[in-house]
């Protein structure tokens, strides 16, 4: 039921750009890059303390934003956003890192001021496309890294562990724009919300792993009208 109500939503606010030609008006396209500090929650019924640190990577892409007249707007984004979490114990560490492709359809309202900049506030449905997932840990001299699912060769054991290819999630987020004619700067920050089990492992069903992100961008973009 969510991710046809998110699937509906994407093609609802796509098809509305499409249709509406006042959508036109002061449209603009950009690229952004900036930093995600990522996290997993994890939710065990046989190890209910578990607690991971969080891992900070890369993330960037490319956007689009149409206004709704002066005061709204709506800006889809397509991201490269790795995740995951890390552990230290001892003199190991250790970490999962899962790379996505990232799709959020921001919900902004664009506040007027007097002068060229426009705070912004908004909500974003996410769906995300699972590029890659890797186990990686180092000490005592030993170094690791492997894909997920091939953890278990890898470690000589049966260990095994698999992730789900897609996730859904919603975003939240402030920021701040300046428009200098038709240049376009925007600084945000967003949580990014997961909401989807991303845990595939059989035989450990009852395990709930979800994303949860910090992503903090700085935007630039050229206003085409």
């Amino acid at each position: 039921m969510l991710r046809r109500t998110l699937l509906v939503l994407f093609v609802s606010c796509f098809a509305a750009l499409a249709a509406d030609s006042a959508y036109g008006q002061g449209i603009a396209l950009g690229v952004k890059g900036g930093l995600n500090s990522s996290d997993l929650s994890i939710s065990d019924p046989d190890d209910p303390s578990v607690d991971l640190d969080t891992k900070t990577g890369f993330a960037g892409g490319i956007w689009g934003q149409f206004p709704i007249g002066d005061l709204f707007a709506i800006q889809p984004e397509f991201l490269y956003s790795p995740k995951g979490a890390k552990l230290s114990e001892d003199e190991v560490t250790a970490s999962i890192n899962l790379k996505y492709f990232e799709i959020p359809v921001l919900l902004m309202a664009r506040i007027p001021t007097n002068g060229n900049f426009r705070p912004l506030f908004y909500v974003a449905p996410v769906v995300a496309f699972e590029s890659s997932c890797k186990l990686a840990a180092s000490g005592e001299g030993v170094t690791i890294d492997v894909d997920c699912d091939a953890a278990g060769d890898a470690t000589g054991g049966d260990f095994e562990l698999k992730t789900k290819s897609t996730d859904f999630g919603m975003a939240f987020g402030v920021g701040l724009e300046v428009n200098l004619d038709a240049i376009v700067l925007q600084l945000d920050g967003r949580y990014n919300l997961g909401l989807t089990n991303v845990n595939d492992t059989s035989g450990a069903e009852e395990v709930s792993v979800k994303n949860r992100t910090w992503q903090f961008f700085l935007g630039f973009g050229y206003r085409l009208n």
